[in-house]
């Protein structure tokens, strides 16, 4: 029954989503408003049935239907908000995995005790609380349950405040050191203080897992995870290897993204980044990606690891920064416990983005807190980039041309696009040439093994429509080959810079190329790239 009401949700994308002037700056996909009208919405969290939840930091809870209005659930107490500039309020939430028999959800909130509004606030503290939706989708605060209480508030900031669910189906819980000028913090590295820390509990009380790091010892938090943290708002878990990637603010200097593994120190506050010089020498773990601030401000959120259904842009880290308004992704590498290149700007204008996550259709969601908006990212119909590695790009001048490109990449998916009714085309791009070279779909002829096509291949021996005279697109392999003077690349005394190769079949395009590193390059003759990682996102 649920999966019927997930589909008809779904399905109401097209008809009642509303566009928004912001746009992804990344071909190939699109931006729609999902909910309207809140007010400091910073946290989402989907229910079975594909709708989803979402919190203001004033204490208010609403439920979203696509293509309705959201709807007021209740409003949580909360310590005042708005209190000076403090980060309290509520700020986390997460729905237990077993939703649809118990009603569980998990809540971070800062409860001021009957304290007024003053600097610094007095009483005040962090905790998660569980509450009980019924179902006719209605919460009695009489079923608020307190399961980890006294989560010290000294200074009204640097709470955190993430909550998700794992794939071990533990509450993962992520607390900041409370303090707004925090490099003397002694909390971080406090194994007797929960601030500072990301912690992991037992569901549906809160109780201490026996496989913690600390568990049972003494002068340690049993409930900490990993430690040495400054203000790590939101992370995410992949959802290909179950890793968690984290996102913390930095100070002064650098934000930084943590693949976060059992017992690990990440070095707040010896470390911002991985600054100063040989802060990390003798110990703590070192993030796995940093940005400079570079004189201008950042606050960095943490998101998640796009999946299959996000297309040629999957297993990228996607991140929010609240002081630059944007969007950004970071390709993880092939283990997903690390990154490969630079990080790129996905959108712009997102309105305050302090969280970020993937529904179950695969889009992204993300709190535009400054406009009151829940936004959704998916991909464009029609035209498909797959950016893939290559195994190795050759180009020859002399005696003869000659064109080599080999790639073996589990990317490589051949699909409903088939070059024998829509053929190809090949271009090959570098400082100094930009050709284009088409393959015909009567060069192209299915493979065919044991009744099962395993791919298409292409010949041309007599280069009757052009210099490829070989061409083969299998799942996880693509191989040309071309030759004679038709190919337009010419080598010089200087390696070529930027060179990328992108076929493109029907609506797919495969792209490949941009090495960086020194290529093995012989004047006016050869030019060869080898092992070259996939590129961010295609240039099409």
């Amino acid at each position: 029954m649920r999966r019927h009401i997930l589909l008809a949700i779904l399905s109401t994308f097209v008809l009642f989503t509303t566009s928004v002037l912001a746009t992804p700056t990344i071909p190939g996909f699109v931006e729609d408003t999902v909910a309207t009208g809140l007010s400091d919405p910073i946290g989402i969290a989907f229910l079975p049935d594909g709708r989803f939840l979402v919190i203001e930091q004033g204490g208010g809870l609403y439920l979203v239907e696509i293509g309705r209005a959201p709807a007021f659930v209740t409003t949580i107490p909360v310590a005042p908000f708005p209190c000076h500039d403090f980060e309290t309020g509520l700020l986390g939430i997460a729905v237990d995995p077993d939703f649809g028999s118990n009603g569980y959800l998990y809540l971070y909130r800062t409860n001021n005790h009957g304290s007024a509004c003053r600097y610094p606030p007095d009483g005040w503290t962090n905790e998660v609380i569980r509450v009980t939706m019924d179902a006719n989708d209605a919460i009695d605060l009489r079923s608020l349950v307190t399961i980890l209480p006294g989560v010290r508030c000294d200074s009204g900031y640097h709470n955190g405040g993430g909550l998700r669910i794992g794939p071990d189906n533990k509450l993962y819980v992520s607390v900041g050191d409370g303090s707004p000028d925090s490099a003397q913090n002694s909390y971080a590295q406090d194994l007797s203080a929960l601030e500072g820390k990301l912690l992991r509990l037992d569901i549906p009380d809160g109780s201490i897992p026996r496989d913690n790091p600390y568990a049972g010892q003494a002068g340690r938090r049993g409930e900490i995870w990993a430690s040495g943290f400054r203000n790590p708002r939101r992370f995410g878990f992949d959802e290909t290897t179950g890793k968690l990637w984290l996102a913390d603010a930095g100070q002064d200097d650098f934000e930084e993204i943590n693949v976060v593994v059992k017992g690990g120190d990440y070095a707040w506050p010896r470390c911002e980044g991985n600054a100063p010089a040989g802060c990390r020498e003798l110990e703590g773990t070192a993030p796995v990606f940093t940005s400079a601030h570079a004189g201008g401000g950042a606050a960095i959120r943490g998101g998640a690891i796009s999946g299959r259904a996000f297309g040629w842009l999957s297993g990228h880290y996607f991140f929010g920064d609240v002081a630059r308004q944007t969007i950004s992704l970071v390709q993880a590498n092939a283990a997903h416990d690390g990154v490969v290149g630079s990080a790129a700007t996905f959108a712009t204008d997102a309105g305050g983005p302090v969280d970020v996550v993937f529904g179950p259709d695969g889009a992204m969601y993300y709190t535009a807190r400054d406009r009151g908006e829940i936004r959704r990212i998916a991909r464009l119909g029609g035209e498909v980039s797959q950016p893939i590695s290559a195994k190795k790009i050759v180009l020859k001048s002399l005696p003869k041309k000659r064109l080599q490109v080999l790639s073996q990449d589990d990317a490589i998916v051949v699909g409903d696009s088939d070059p024998t009714v829509t053929g190809a085309t090949l271009e090959v791009r570098g400082s100094g040439f930009e050709s284009t070279y088409t393959l015909p779909a009567s060069g192209w002829s299915p493979i065919v093994k044991s009744g099962n096509l395993q791919g298409y291949k292409y010949r041309d021996p007599n280069l009757v429509n052009g210099p490829i005279h070989v061409a083969q697109l299998k799942d996880g392999k693509i191989k040309i080959l071309g030759k004679g003077p038709g190919l337009g690349h010419l080598l010089g005394e200087i390696p070529p810079i930027d060179v990328d190769v992108t076929l493109s079949v029907g609506s797919t395009h495969y792209c490949m190329g941009e090495f960086e590193g020194e290529p093995e390059f012989t004047p006016f003759k050869r030019y060869r790239i080898t092992d070259v990682p996939a590129p961010p996102f295609c240039k099409l």
